[in-house]
């Protein structure tokens, strides 16, 4: 079909879940008017960065600098890559952290978070179990110290508007009484700055004029000087 629409590839890389014989990749170099070698299994991998061996060992890399014209008679080095991989795989320690957020049904949602997570394991050679909480649900207090109490650290999400910031407040009370290791990131370190404004400074009303513009104390604001921009880009010129 994208030969009829004129589209000719130079590299196939062919998605499955076994390996793709011999007979198969001729099969389809000839119908799709590529060479053999050109056709790459794309295998499905134990984990997304098993990627980049897999298709060193397809030749991928040297196929696609030969499709343009660029030579090279050495292999990359991967072995960083590797050693990476290796601590990723065997861990020798396990933690548990809580990753508070408003659209935890949708994993990808946090998508950049949970990939940190699983860098910042490997560096230390310690799988991450990441526990994804709904901020809604810990309004309840009492919800809130069962869910918590058994994490090493707890994480508070990015979010935009009010809902669910009352559980995100509560979620950053309890890991702070409690000596629990957190980060809030974004939304999560403005529910950090009203959290101790509430209950450690006593500003009962403390809020952030995102969610609140009129509120009497205003902990997390626009600076004055930048109400007036309008100019929000850069320009080329």
């Amino acid at each position: 079909m994208l030969l009829e629409n004129g589209v000719q590839p130079d590299i196939i890389a062919c998605r499955t879940e076994h390996p793709l014989p011999q007979d198969i990749r001729r099969k389809i170099a000839q119908f799709c008017n590529v060479q053999v070698s050109s056709v790459i299994e794309a295998i499905d991998a134990e984990t997304i960065y098993d990627v980049p061996l897999l298709m060193q060992k397809e030749r991928l890399d040297q196929r696609a600098l030969y499709m343009l014209d660029l030579y090279n008679d050495k292999d990359a080095d991967l072995d960083v890559w590797k050693a990476f991989l290796g601590r990723l795989k065997n861990p020798g320690d396990v933690v548990r952290i809580g990753l508070v957020g408003k659209y935890v049904e949708l994993h990808d949602a946090y998508k950049s978070i949970a990939e940190s997570f699983i860098h910042a394991g490997a560096a230390n050679e310690c799988k991450v179990q990441l526990e994804w909480i709904q901020s809604e649900t810990l309004v309840d207090e009492h919800h809130c110290s069962e869910v918590l109490s058994q994490l090493d650290a707890v994480l508070v999400a990015p979010g935009f508007g009010e809902r669910g910031i009352d559980g995100k407040i509560n979620a950053v009370r309890y890991v702070r009484e409690q000596g629990i290791p957190f980060l809030g990131i974004c939304l999560g370190m403005q529910m950090a700055v009203i959290e101790y404004a509430r209950n450690v400074m006593g500003i009962e009303d403390a809020h952030s004029t995102e969610m609140e513009p009129h509120t009497a104390n205003p902990v997390i604001s626009m600076m004055e000087e930048q109400k007036s921009v309008t100019d929000k880009g850069e320009r080329c010129g």
